[in-house]
């Protein structure tokens, strides 16, 4: 198991070094005071012999070499999302600690294989979304985490990027299902939407319309449009496009009791219902990788999320986005896709082992069951008098019977709530032991 660093710097190994690399380059090169890029491996020797060179890095003759050197602590995946499972796989044996490209791969399915090999093996596992290390985005979580907006009532995602054919949807595996799992939403959209989810809660249900406009030949969607409802009630909309030149700026709108915040590109701007207007955060960023150039934004939020990477390891905590947060987006692009596909509205699932936090009285966990009579059993989280928490049966024939009552550990911090990660990993002692707990999903609130 990588660990115990001492006084020497944190050790990284590059594995791949195609077009998202460069920014990964030059937050590694700005953090060498702490951080130690080990080698790089690329099975291309040209492109990896070229690519060490321009940034003064050493090579690796293979992912073996890379994995068995003592001093790689983490290894940072930049392959496409196609090769990316049996990498993570090498990495997590060897006790290599990830740093991934996102998506985590190029289905929700294959994502949370990743996620539990990770969690089995011990070892950290971080996906790159680097806008939400942002300055806005930041000021924006903290003022939101403090409830300094008040409740957030309304959503607007709007991503109106452009990519060209020639030079990128041209080039081999470029917006297929095979190589990127989809279009605009899990290569494009996929980092403004999982800093909605980030900022907003998840989202509950959704309705979409997807498609591929005359402007490209690819075998997946270009644009998409649709609306959402989240789990604490607001309401939302999304454009997502790679189909709108010349690009412009991803705008994230939070329509919130005290004020509406405006997240454009790096720039937030707050307007307050008492009149008061603020802009914070970076100015000139251009269209942070929304023209036709998908590198055109600075490398300084890539340092900021390596840095946190880096520490969370060091300390022996979650970095800011991790594997199990990353499967929010996966199940929301999944279920906006499906809804497109089958023309309808579709409840974006929630597993249990994917959310971090307490869950509320009346959340209901659903369990595929072991008995033929009762295949779907449902457990309610309920409060007792007294202040305890526990789970009651709320479907089949055990339905309303005295809960369970859950141990003190149990609740979160401060809350009578129990806590998502402590029934993930404790629930087969105290509810149902015939399933994974992968399969537990979480359901909205509703009465008993």
């Amino acid at each position: 198991m990588a660990g115990g660093f001492g006084k020497r710097r944190f050790g990284i190994g590059i594995v791949g070094a195609g077009m998202a690399a460069k920014p990964h380059a030059l937050a590694l090169k700005a953090l060498s005071e702490t951080v130690a890029v080990r080698g790089v491996y690329r099975r291309d020797a040209a492109a990896r012999h070229a690519f060490a060179a321009e940034y003064g890095f050493p090579e690796a003759e293979s992912l073996e070499a890379l994995l068995a050197d003592p001093e790689t602590d983490a290894i940072l995946v930049l392959t496409p999302p196609n090769a990316r499972a049996d990498i993570a796989a090498a990495a997590a044996r060897a006790g290599k600690h990830i740093l991934m490209e996102k998506p985590v791969e190029r289905s929700a399915k294959a994502a949370a294989d990743i996620v539990d090999l990770c969690a089995a093996a011990g070892v950290t596992l971080g996906i790159i979304f680097q806008h939400r290390f942002r300055d806005g985005a930041i000021r924006l979580k903290a003022m939101l985490d403090a409830g300094d907006l008040g409740p957030i009532h309304a959503v607007t995602l709007s991503v109106p990027w452009w990519r060209p054919q020639e030079g990128y949807y041209d080039k081999p595996g470029r917006g297929t299902l095979a190589q990127d799992g989809g279009g605009v939403l899990i290569t494009q959209a996929v980092h403004s939407l999982d800093l909605m989810l980030s900022l907003c809660g998840p989202v509950a249900e959704v309705q979409a319309m997807a498609g591929t406009t005359g402007l490209h030949a690819m075998e997946t969607e270009d644009f998409v449009a649709g609306g959402m409802r989240f789990a604490n009630g607001a309401w939302g909309s999304l454009t997502a496009s790679t189909a709108l030149y010349p690009g412009d700026a991803e705008t994230l709108v939070l329509a919130c009791e005290e004020a509406t915040a405006t997240l454009s590109g790096g720039t937030l701007t707050l307007a307050w219902h008492d009149g008061r207007r603020e802009r914070i955060g970076e100015a000139g960023e251009g269209l942070g990788g929304g023209g036709a150039d998908p590198m055109a934004f600075p490398y300084h939020w890539h340092e900021r999320q390596i840095a946190d990477f880096v520490s969370a390891v060091t300390e022996g905590r979650a970095p800011r986005s991790t594997g199990r947060t990353a499967m929010g987006v996966h199940r929301l692009i999944e279920a906006l896709l499906a809804s497109a596909r089958e023309g309808r509205k579709v409840q974006v699932r929630r597993m249990l082992s994917e959310i971090d936090g307490p869950l509320p009285a009346g959340t209901i966990l659903r369990f595929p069951g072991g008995h033929p009579y009762e295949p779907i059993v449902d457990f309610m989280v309920v409060e007792i008098p007294g202040g305890e928490i526990g789970l009651a049966v709320a479907s089949g024939f055990h339905a309303g019977r005295i809960p369970q009552i859950l141990p003190a550990e149990a609740s979160g911090v401060g809350g009578q709530a129990p806590d998502a990660q402590w029934l993930a990993q404790n629930w087969q002692h105290w509810v149902w032991p015939a399933c994974a707990a992968r399969d537990v999903e979480v359901l909205e609130s509703r009465a008993l």
